[in-house]
Order: C-alpha cells, then sequence, then structure tokens
C-alpha cells in the first residue's frame, strides 16, 4: 500500500507542477473572469443614462421613489409638468432621456420616450419598476404583496417524490455545470495519464519501475495521483467560481437558496469519481497496449465519444430526464456518469436504476483496471509491439 500512495504522490506532485496544469486551474478560469467581468462592465457601463427626465400626464407615478426601488444603481429622475418642458432640458444637456407617461396609459399600457438611441436596459427596467410601484400604491394593502411578487411554482415529480421550485434558478443550473465539471476534469487528467504512460512505455521506464512494483500497484497510484490532481482543479475552479459570483452580485443571501439534498451529493461524487476511474483505466490501458504517444490519440477518440454522447444529448435528456433515452444510457456504464450528474438535481430516479447502473459501473471499472494492469505487463514483454484487445483477453 505505501507503493501505491507513494506512486500516488510521485504523479501528483509532477503534474501539479506543469506549468500546462498551472495555466488550465489557475489561468484559464482568471482569463475568462477576466474576460466575461470586462464584457458585463462595458455593456453596464456603457449606454446608461445619467439622469432621465419623466413627464407623468397620468398624476399616478410623481410620488414614486426610485431610491426605494429593487434598484441596483438607482437612475436620477428629474419630474417636468409637460412635454415641452422635458424637451427643453433635454435639449439643454439636463437629461439624456425623457419619458412621458399618457393620459390613456391604464387602457393602452404604452409609454414614449425620446432620446439619441434607445433607451438603455437600465434605464427601461427602472422605468417599468416605478410604474409597477405606482399602481401597487392604489391596491389594497393585503393584495400588494401578491401582485408585486414572484410566482413562487412548485414542480412536482409524478410519483410526488420530489419537489422543486422553479425560482430556484440555481438548482436548475447544476446540471449543466456537473456536465461542463465532469467533461472538463475527466478527459483533462485522463489525457495527462494516457501522455505519463505512453511516454514512460516508449522510454522503457516503466521497466525499471516493473521491478520494485507490480503492474496492478503502479496502475492504481497512477489513477489515483491523477484523481488528485483533478480533485485539486475541480475545487480551485469552485473556489474561483464562487468568489466571482459572490463579487458580482455583492451578496450571499443566493447561497441559501442551493438546497441539494445530501444524498445526492454523496451520489453525484460517486458517479464522478467512478466515471473517472472508468475512463482513466480505459486510458492506461491504450497507452500501455500502443508502443508511441501518436498511435494511442485515435484509439482514445471512441472512449472519449461514448463518455461524452450524453452531453450531446444533454437538452434532450434535460427535457425528460426519466424518458427511455436517458435510462438507456444510465444503465451503460461509459455514459452512465455523466447521464446521472444530469438526471440528479431534477428528477427523482427509481433505486433500481441507480443501483444497477452504480454496480454495472464499478463491475466495468473494476474490469478495464484489471485490463490495464495485463496490458502493462504484456506491453513491457513485446516493447515496440501494439497489443490488440483479443491478445489482452487471451493471455491469462
Amino acid at each position: 500500500m505505501n507503493k501505491i500512495w507513494t506512486i500516488a504522490r510521485y504523479e501528483y506532485i509532477r503534474h501539479v507542477r506543469r506549468r500546462a496544469f498551472q495555466f488550465t486551474a489557475l489561468g484559464l478560469p482568471l482569463l475568462m473572469a477576466s474576460i466575461f467581468g470586462l464584457i458585463i462592465l462595458v455593456v453596464l457601463r456603457s449606454g446608461v443614462e445619467q439622469r432621465i427626465g419623466i413627464v407623468d400626464e397620468t398624476r399616478r407615478f410623481a410620488a414614486v421613489d426610485v431610491n426605494a426601488l429593487d434598484l441596483r444603481r438607482p437612475i436620477p429622475v428629474e419630474q417636468f409638468a409637460d412635454e415641452t418642458a422635458a424637451r427643453a432640458a433635454f435639449d439643454a444637456g439636463r437629461t439624456d432621456a425623457f419619458i412621458v407617461i399618457p393620459e390613456d396609459y391604464l387602457e393602452t399600457g404604452k409609454v414614449r420616450s425620446l432620446g439619441r438611441r434607445k433607451l438603455s436596459e437600465a434605464g427601461q427596467t427602472q422605468v417599468e419598476r416605478m410604474l409597477e410601484a405606482g399602481l401597487l400604491a392604489e391596491a389594497p394593502p393585503e393584495n400588494r404583496g401578491r401582485l408585486g411578487g414572484r410566482i413562487d411554482m412548485v414542480l412536482r415529480t409524478p410519483d410526488g417524490g420530489r419537489e422543486i421550485s422553479a425560482n430556484n434558478v440555481l438548482l436548475f443550473l447544476l446540471p449543466y455545470a456537473f456536465a461542463l465539471l465532469f467533461v472538463t476534469i475527466t478527459f483533462t487528467t485522463s489525457g495527462y495519464l494516457l501522455q505519463a504512460v505512453t511516454e514512460e512505455k516508449e522510454d522503457r521506464v516503466m521497466e525499471i519501475l516493473a521491478t520494485t512494483v507490480s503492474p496492478g500497484r503502479m496502475i492504481m497510484g497512477k489513477v489515483l495521483g491523477l484523481s488528485g490532481v483533478g480533485l485539486t482543479q475541480t475545487l480551485i475552479w469552485l473556489l474561483i467560481g464562487l468568489v466571482s459570483a459572490v463579487a458580482i452580485s455583492r451578496d450571499t443571501s443566493w447561497l441559501a437558496e442551493i438546497s441539494l439534498p445530501w444524498q445526492i451529493a454523496a451520489l453525484a461524487v460517486a458517479y464522478f469519481l467512478l466515471g473517472y476511474l472508468l475512463i482513466a483505466s480505459c486510458y492506461t490501458a491504450i497507452g500501455a497496449s500502443v508502443p508511441t504517444p501518436q498511435e494511442a490519440q485515435p484509439l482514445a477518440g471512441p472512449v472519449s465519444l461514448l463518455a461524452m454522447a450524453p452531453f450531446f444529448l444533454l437538452v434532450v435528456i434535460l427535457a425528460d430526464p426519466n424518458g427511455t433515452l436517458a435510462v438507456v444510457l444510465s444503465l451503460i456504464p461509459f455514459s452512465a456518469p455523466l447521464t446521472m450528474l444530469m438526471r440528479l438535481p431534477l428528477a427523482d430516479i427509481p433505486a433500481w436504476q441507480i443501483v444497477t447502473s452504480m454496480l454495472l459501473l464499478v463491475l466495468s471499472a473494476l474490469g478495464v483496471m484489471f485490463l490495464a494492469g495485463r496490458a502493462m505487463r504484456l506491453g513491457m514483454l513485446r516493447y515496440g509491439k501494439r497489443l490488440s484487445l483479443a491478445e489482452l483477453f487471451r493471455s491469462g
């Protein structure tokens, strides 16, 4: 066991110190966050009015205080008695735009705006909130909360086992986040493993290692080490994403809306780790079966395609998480991890599907790991030759 952990520690430190990993784990998310932050800043800053004029011909909205509205950055408002006065202030540069609320607004629901360009998103939102607040002020006090609030629609699974609030947008985003993390982390770190195995075999480093440790323990150590690399990268990304989200929203109250039962979280982690173990073992077996890294890439393609199939069918799976396609993909070992990661947050999955898919996934991962060890032993004996799948099954 000590040898397994020694190999795992070596592989972990070796890959974490690589510049490619450091860029992927730190540089890439920071670069993307900077780009998106700059885009958001430009969108928010550009075209936002500094002052808006209001002409209220209905005499219903003049008392609305914009500072009392739920706005991130209220735009100062100046009231005008008529459109002529508002136009004069606009021409003089006192306002960037002005809004006219006509007398027939309650019948038509239409308002007029005048400006040198289309009213900005922030300006339009503020006008809508002002109109809403003015209308709510005339409603009975006991009805204002319901009229101004959102509808909390609760989605219930057919068997009544799960309830999901439609307002909990974060819960609906989890399948996308799970899928993206699984695909990125699994194939990035598995790619490191494939490269490491083929390079060590080509340089005949494995033959030296085989004198002190068995191929099975060597594989286990490499897989554990690379699993640690993947986990480190995942934690870094999650931390950067969380800090960025809090910084952008300037509020942490939305964190309380994340309500993921611990059973689902535990299953998600189990599927994530087993899926990684299966794919990493496949990549190890491929790397040990071919003489050069160049020959390994084409063979790894089908494995990647099988594992990523649910990602291409993401929209279909999320539209019907308990549909036939989702169930079938959940029972195929290569597609089960990603499919179940998508289904778990949104669907009440029958216990037999979870048990069956988990059992098939465990057996497949152990079987492929066994074949990877055999491929490593045969690869050292037949240096420079490519092993076939039939040879792996025939040799004992």
